[in-house]
């Protein structure tokens, strides 16, 4: 991929989505996939979400680094609609 010059894209985070992964676990029978795939020094970023399921959600947003059994800080915002 190219944006005005050639990018290593050297990271890629991939991640199933569900309430039951959740932390804490919900009861939500929503579920997806995310996969994001970002240049090397993390200056650019690509992400690609996969949704079933969803209604009546009143936010959305991406959560930062964390471990399994912990919630990271929200990092990006997403706009909320059907």
């Amino acid at each position: 991929m190219t944006f005005g010059g050639v990018w290593d894209w050297s990271t890629v985070k991939y991640a199933e989505l569900s309430g039951g992964a959740s932390v804490p676990a919900t009861p939500s029978t929503a579920a997806g996939s995310g996969l994001i795939v970002m240049a090397t020094g993390n200056s650019m970023a690509v992400a690609f979400l996969g949704l079933a399921g969803v209604a009546g959600q009143t936010f959305a947003h991406i959560h930062g680094p964390a471990s399994i059994s912990a919630t990271g800080p929200v990092q990006v915002p997403l706009p909320v609609g059907e």
